[in-house]
């Protein structure tokens, strides 16, 4: 997906640490994994859903947040600090 016509609209928001929409939806930087990268959070009806972008790439790195893939900027143990945190705000 394209994001520049919403760029040239100015219709992006850019923020470079946790921010929060409003009161149901935040957001908050995957540190270490690869540029850029945010998990989003939702809450609605009593309920969380996280959506984490590439963070994890099989459900079992919940399980075992050390098992890591060649794509990520960080080591292993990185990694697994940055899904533990991820993986509490859910």
């Amino acid at each position: 997906m394209n994001c520049l016509p919403v760029m040239e609209a100015g219709q992006a928001l850019l923020v470079d640490t946790d921010f929060a929409l409003d009161d149901l939806i935040t957001a908050y930087p995957g540190a270490r994994h690869t540029p850029g990268h945010y998990c989003i959070n939702i809450h609605s009806g009593g309920q969380r859903a996280v959506v984490t972008g590439d963070l994890m790439h099989h459900p079992l790195q919940c399980r075992e947040p050390d098992w890591s893939t060649i794509f990520s900027l960080g080591t292993p143990a990185e990694d697994a600090r940055t899904r533990g945190p991820c993986s509490l705000r859910c």
